[in-house]
């Protein structure tokens, strides 16, 4: 999802929202008691809605665990890597492509792609 550019001359803070999705439902019967059906339903559903999404949370900080423990293996692969001597002059042919480059070189690559994800993880 992208986020909108921040006017000058302000400040992008991050909040965090907490909703009782019990009291939620409480409101809601309230309501239904009363014969407002139309709020009572609104007021269920976002309950609902609300238990999913933590359900989903859950489940995408597991993912995201298990990827960031997958990537550090690479991590280390790549800085020892990195720490070759470039040998670019010296390129051996790759199969696959017509531009091969040496491990020290694919080796920023890599390192660039796993500080983007950084971000991300």
């Amino acid at each position: 999802m992208n986020t909108p550019e921040a006017p000058k001359n302000s400040q992008r803070i991050q909040v965090q929202v907490a909703v009782d999705t019990d009291e939620l439902r409480t409101w809601a019967g309230k309501h239904a008691d009363a014969g407002n059906h139309g709020v009572a339903h609104a007021l269920y559903r976002a309950a609902e809605r609300y238990d999913d999404q933590i359900i989903d949370l859950k489940q995408l900080r597991k993912r995201l665990t298990r990827a960031t423990a997958l990537l550090i293996p690479l991590r280390n692969t790549a800085e020892e890597w990195e720490a070759l001597p470039c040998v670019s002059g010296y390129r051996i042919a790759n199969v696959d492509s017509d531009d091969s480059q040496c491990l020290h070189c694919a080796s920023k690559e890599v390192l660039n792609v796993l500080d983007a994800l950084g971000g991300v993880l």
